[in-house]
């Protein structure tokens, strides 16, 4: 999605009354949907003011000018996606996402390109011209995954403390956490149990793996695992997951009621939104420099010393051919299984009782 192509919008609500506000959504939509769309069926519904689209314009990197613009307006960011703007810092904003949609666009284009192409199996070496600035460029891209690492753990940490903290309440911790419970649900088909029931079914499941995909991870060389950069964090967050683990919820000792927040658990909610943010912005950092290395790497499988890029064609099992074709075998309880009872507490992202 990164790549993909689309739309960068903004929005505006108007109240019937009082006509416009100076309250505006900055976002993106993907290339699948319009921002009508968009507006219509996730941000009109519920909302007793009209959504209108204001300004909005292709982009080969809608991703990519949404983060940037949230980035460089923060300063008057009211919630989340909604900024306070005022008629000239509305221009201000329609200008920054021209002039840098104009930079970002092209290098997302060509990088797309080549992620949608197999690679050719050779490597390639760094000529003078480029040495330098893609070993600091790579050098960078080491110290960013790191940082990615150790907000990782530092999130995980505080989820599992959030998520013992909800005390097995179905309501939550007030604002903070959020639980869902699930049952186990009615049987449904499920294509792996057909694909291992025998040889002969699982000739049948191969003959529909026919959906084609080409994907491969990009990796930049010598990065150390999460374990060995961050030894203590690593064992903080096993000992996180074993204390939760210990005393976890499940749908038979769940209980109704609602957990009220207290100072420490705002914090602990202020400081995991923090880093949750943070891993977004250093996300896109990432992402800019691996565009720079990727658009040099082009067809290849990697370059020495610096990184590999391996894309291959894959095959996945379409679902939709195959129950058109055998809606027998789709019917047939003998492949039916329920899923299995499950709670899941989540954070909530936001603090909306601030």
């Amino acid at each position: 999605m990164k790549l993909d192509d689309g739309h960068v919008y903004i929005l505006n609500d108007v109240d019937d009354n009082t006509g416009k506000s100076d309250y505006y959504k900055i976002g993106m939509v993907s290339k699948e949907r319009t921002v009508e769309d968009r507006i219509q069926r996730d941000h009109q519904v519920g909302n007793p003011r009209l959504i209108v689209d204001i300004h909005s314009f292709h982009s080969e990197a809608p991703f990519f000018v949404e983060r940037h613009l949230h980035k460089h307006f923060a300063g008057f960011r009211v919630r989340r996606e909604w900024f306070r703007l005022t008629d000239k810092q509305l221009a201000d904003v329609k200008k920054e996402a021209a002039d840098y949609d104009s930079i970002i666009g092209p290098m997302v284009a060509n990088a797309r390109a080549f992620s949608l192409a197999t690679s050719n199996g050779n490597t390639i070496s760094l000529d003078a011209t480029n040495e330098t600035r893609i070993k600091q460029i790579s050098s960078e891209l080491k110290n960013l995954s790191y940082r990615i690492y150790e907000i990782d753990y530092k999130t995980n940490i505080i989820k599992e403390f959030l998520k013992l903290e909800t005390a097995k309440r179905k309501g939550g911790i007030e604002g903070i956490t959020k639980v869902t419970v699930k049952g186990a649900g009615s049987p449904s088909f499920k294509a792996p149990k057909f694909r291992d029931s025998s040889p002969a079914n699982k000739m049948i499941y191969d003959s529909f793996c026919t959906k084609k995909s080409i994907s491969g991870p990009f990796k930049i060389e010598g990065v150390n695992t999460k374990a060995k950069t961050f030894p203590k964090l690593h064992e903080d967050e096993k000992a996180a997951k074993a204390k939760y683990t210990a005393d976890k919820a499940t749908n038979d000792n769940v209980v109704d009621g609602v957990v009220s927040r207290t100072k420490t658990l705002e914090d602990k909610h202020k400081e995991y939104l923090d880093l949750v943010m943070e891993k977004e912005e250093v996300n896109v950092e990432i992402t800019l420099r691996e565009l720079e290395i990727k658009k040099l790497c082009g067809y290849n499988d990697g370059i020495d010393d610096i990184c590999k890029w391996v894309r291959k064609e894959n095959l996945s099992f379409d679902a939709t051919a195959f129950k058109n074709k055998h809606p027998e075998i789709v019917e047939d309880p003998q492949y039916h299984s329920a899923s299995n009872p499950s709670v899941a507490i989540g954070v909530i992202a936001s603090r909306d009782y601030v």
